[in-house]
């Protein structure tokens, strides 16, 4: 099938995290090729409407789920979830009547629950985290030895506790860290975290396939309150500040040392333009 000359595109964002989401329900952007090259293109904040990714809505394969969301970085890599992304999916789905304000959805990470809590907030539930790897000492040229742990949240993440978030380099010292050969092939994001509390952090994260600080992530955001309650005794529900000032509440059921269930993430969701553009 063709890519169309024009497409309508809605620009959203969750917590600073912004997306550009198309409907391809009928699969008009099928092909990895015109992913890759969409992503790139609208993406661009110069050239494009701007945005940390690109999500597209399209056929389930399973008839349990409303449809897939499949998430683009800016750089044309495919992502296998995005927390933050979900919740502008949910949104949006629920808002064109491709989906109740209840449903589940197919990611690369499996399938996730969402619901429609109101135009201006969405919960959503997470795959359960895999390979949690705790007193992991990475070091690198920009900010030295550092210790931290290592879990999967559909997407890999390094957590670190800093004592100076706000000074702290997560440009540099995040890069070096993404690319580790610790972490190597797939290589990993990288969230940098301030404890204010007894269920309250602070996050900065470094994103893969956006190769840079963003201004909040999800599964990030939710690594990194998983990590402190696993490693520093925080309890859930844990709210959790991001470099955009917004808060993102995670729950979870800690199910062992070393293991936690049921992750749910919940914050804002925002329409910001609808518009078409010409491809």
């Amino acid at each position: 099938m063709k890519m169309p000359r024009s497409i309508r595109i809605d620009k959203m964002q969750a917590a600073g995290n912004d997306f550009v989401v198309v409907d391809d329900m009928r699969l008009a952007i099928s092909s990895p090729a015109r992913r890759v090259a969409l992503a790139r293109q609208l993406c661009h904040r110069q050239y494009g409407v701007g945005a940390d990714g690109l999500i597209l809505i399209q056929p389930p394969a399973n008839g349990a789920c409303a449809y897939r969301m499949r998430i683009i970085n800016s750089d044309g890599s495919e992502a296998e979830m995005c927390g933050n992304g979900s919740r502008c999916a949910v949104k949006f789905a629920v808002e064109n009547r491709i989906a109740p304000r209840a449903h589940a959805f197919e990611t690369l990470a499996g399938v996730i629950s969402g619901r429609y809590i109101s135009s201006g907030v969405v919960r959503v539930s997470l795959t359960t985290p895999s390979g949690f790897r705790p007193g992991v000492t990475v070091r690198t040229r920009a900010g030295g030895a550092l210790r931290g742990s290592f879990i999967n949240t559909g997407v890999p993440h390094f957590v670190s506790f800093v004592p100076n978030l706000a000074a702290f380099n997560v440009r540099d010292v995040g890069a070096e860290i993404r690319l580790h050969k610790i972490f190597a092939p797939r290589g990993t994001n990288v969230n940098f975290v301030r404890i204010r509390g007894r269920s309250r952090i602070d996050v900065r994260t470094y994103e893969r396939g956006v190769e840079s600080e963003t201004l909040a992530c999800g599964t990030g955001s939710t690594a990194s309150a998983i990590v402190a309650a696993l490693t520093r005794r925080l309890r859930p529900p844990i709210s959790v500040r991001t470099s955009g000032g917004s808060d993102l509440l995670v729950d979870f059921t800690v199910a062992g040392p070393a293991r936690v269930t049921d992750v749910t993430m919940q914050g804002p969701v925002e329409k910001v333009f609808e518009t078409k553009v010409m491809l």
